[in-house]
This record gives C-alpha cells, sequence and structure tokens, in this order.
C-alpha cells in the first residue's frame, strides 16, 4: 500500500458540509462560476446555493430537523445536488439508494435509514410508493416530475413547494464531530448496511484525494457512474465544488454513446470512468467517436483491464489516468474507517 500524504490541516469544530463545499465559492468570488452542466441548462454557484436554500426551507417545514436522516432516490440532476446540500445545512443526515431498485428493496431502505423524508421522482415513485405503503417512513415524499393530481397521500409536489420557499436559509451550526451523511455498502455480503461519516470525514477524504487528482476550479467534471454510488458523489461532485470546479450531469442510462456526446458538447478535463465503459468506448466505430483532447486525466478502475487493453484506453484517451479503485483503498477508505489518528483539531502529521 503507498504511503498516504500527510497534512497538517486545521479541522474547525464548528464545520457544515454545505458551506465547506458549496457555499464556499460565493465567498471566494465564484458566485458567477458554472457549477453544473445539465442538459441545455447552465447553474451557476448561486443558483445553486439559492435552490439549495429553497429545498432547505422546503424540508425544514415538512417537519426535517437536525439529525433526521433524508433520502434520495431520482436521478441525477441539479434538485439531486441541491436536496444534498440542503440536508447538510439543516443539520440533517444525507444519504441515498440506487434509482433502479424494486419495492422490496426500497421497504428495506426506508425501514434501516427511518428517513422522516424521501426525495423522488418520476422515475423511482411507483416502486417507493409501493414501498412506502408496507412501511411506516417516511413522513412525507418530495416528488419531482408528477402532476400534483396524480400525487398520493403523504406525497407533495418538490417544484411547487420550493418555487414558493424562500431563498434564504439559516445554517445549522453543526460540529465537526456530528453525523453528517451515510454511505451504503453494496450489499455483497447480503443487505447494504450504512457507513455513518462525521462532518469531520468529508473534508479529511477531500485532501487526501486531491493529493491524487488535483482537482481546480477550471476543471470539468463528467462522471460514468451515478451519484447514488458514493464515490461518485464525492469524487465527482462535492471535491470538484470543493476548489470552484463544475461537473456534467445527466438523466439518461449511461451509454459509450452518451459519453462521446457530452464529450464533444461541454469539453470536460476529467472523465471518472468504469472498465465496462472503458471497453465499450473502445469498442466504439472510429467514425462515431469523439475527439477526447479535452481531457486531462481519466479517473478509473483498470480491474481486469491489462495488456493490449490497457494500451488501448492510454492510447485513446490520451491523458494521465489515475485509478479510482487505488484512491478510495489508499485514502477515501480511511476516511470512512476514521483510521486516521490523532486527527481531533487537524489531519495527522508525520513531524
Amino acid at each position: 500500500m503507498a504511503e498516504i500524504p500527510q497534512r497538517n490541516i486545521p479541522i474547525p469544530e464548528q464545520l457544515n458540509l454545505a458551506t465547506y463545499y458549496l457555499e464556499d465559492n460565493i465567498a471566494a468570488g465564484r458566485g458567477n462560476k458554472v457549477a453544473i452542466y445539465y442538459n441545455d441548462e447552465r447553474h451557476t454557484f448561486n443558483d445553486l446555493v439559492r435552490l439549495t436554500n429553497k429545498v432547505g426551507n422546503v424540508l425544514k417545514d415538512l417537519g426535517v430537523e437536525p439529525e433526521n436522516r433524508v433520502l434520495l432516490i431520482l436521478q441525477d440532476c441539479p434538485e439531486w445536488a441541491a436536496s444534498w446540500f440542503a440536508t447538510l445545512k439543516i443539520g440533517a443526515v444525507g444519504t441515498h439508494a440506487y434509482t433502479y431498485l424494486l419495492p422490496d428493496d426500497y421497504e428495506y431502505f426506508l425501514n434501516y435509514t427511518r428517513a422522516k423524508v424521501v426525495v423522488a421522482d418520476q422515475t423511482t415513485i411507483g416502486p417507493i410508493r409501493e414501498a412506502a405503503r408496507r412501511s411506516k417512513y417516511p413522513r412525507h415524499i418530495l416528488v419531482m416530475g408528477v402532476p400534483q393530481a396524480k400525487l398520493e397521500k403523504g406525497e407533495c409536489d418538490f417544484n411547487s413547494l420550493v418555487k414558493a420557499a424562500s431563498d434564504k436559509l439559516d445554517l445549522e451550526p453543526t460540529h465537526r464531530d456530528d453525523i453528517g451523511f451515510w454511505s451504503f455498502s453494496g450489499g455483497t455480503t447480503g443487505k447494504p448496511k450504512a457507513v455513518p461519516h462525521m462532518n469531520r470525514d468529508g473534508m479529511i477524504a477531500f485532501h487526501a484525494v486531491t493529493e491524487r487528482v488535483g482537482y481546480t476550479e477550471k476543471d470539468i467534471v463528467l462522471r460514468v457512474s451515478k451519484l447514488f454510488f458514493h464515490y461518485a458523489r464525492d469524487m465527482g461532485m462535492n471535491w470538484v465544488f470543493r476548489v470552484g470546479g463544475s461537473v456534467i450531469m445527466f438523466p439518461e442510462r449511461t451509454t459509450a454513446k452518451l459519453m462521446f456526446e457530452l464529450v464533444d458538447k461541454f469539453k470536460p478535463t476529467i472523465l471518472m470512468n468504469v472498465p465496462t465503459m472503458m471497453r465499450a468506448m473502445l469498442q466504439t466505430p472510429p467514425a462515431d467517436r469523439r475527439d477526447m483532447s479535452s481531457l486531462r486525466i481519466t479517473v478509473g478502475q483498470r480491474r481486469g483491464i491489462v495488456g493490449p487493453a490497457l494500451q488501448g484506453i492510454e492510447g485513446h484517451f490520451r491523458c494521465g489516468r489515475v485509478e479510482s479503485d487505488r484512491i478510495c483503498r489508499e485514502h477515501h477508505g480511511f476516511a470512512e474507517r476514521r483510521s486516521w489518528k490523532g486527527c481531533t483539531d487537524s489531519l495527522p502529521s508525520d513531524n
């Protein structure tokens, strides 16, 4: 295992990750910079902060209090990001689930998280609704993309409530040791299990991983994996925003054709890839590919990719390569297991 970089980075006693990841961009003068590219839309950091505040007020009006769980089950979109940061800003605990599960699976997540509010959309509300009928959770389901007339008891129209809400929201003064979010295991040894993270873990992991990736405010990050994967949420959104970078979001199922189209349209500098998509992109006929020269780094697993296939990937993408599985093992995983010793006030140092 590679040596873990050591840095003395103060961790403030009061730490709210919504400020740390998102709102610090306003103080840094990046309010008018694009945070999210979504279809033909451009959402600046100012836009995202206002939307976050509106969603936060809706969550509070629905009874969400500090330490309550909020469960996100919707396709990638600016509202996903705003719901995530709103949850953190009001001191609640953010978590999320896959968007393609069956009612029995969602019933498990509802009962496990005891979420007071679930945020869903038109693609996920069907199985969530069925699961909620068999569970006493959640109290409310915020639903995007469904006409209000078609909503059932306990369901609320996301868009109308957010539109009416104030865009001013007080920050909950959370402590660095408060639980900020849950990340779920993949469920390979049974049902998925939550890994609770303190707010400090989000700061520790950012500083560890940025040593390898080197995010900058000029970066535009495109992810193959969806935000319901915690490494995609962090490496492909939270930590990008921390430095003022931009991210590309899309609601569709990921395909090689779509990846090439998004690269051609938005000219990302970082591509977060996975082995199956790497192969699919390499197997795309040359005439159907796009110019990939905007990329400076491809972040992805090389598991199972060796020899000619690895050479083909390096040759086609023509940029630096960082192994995400190695990063997660050596850096992000340490924050998850809280193996950093003596980090009450700062990250560990070898001094």
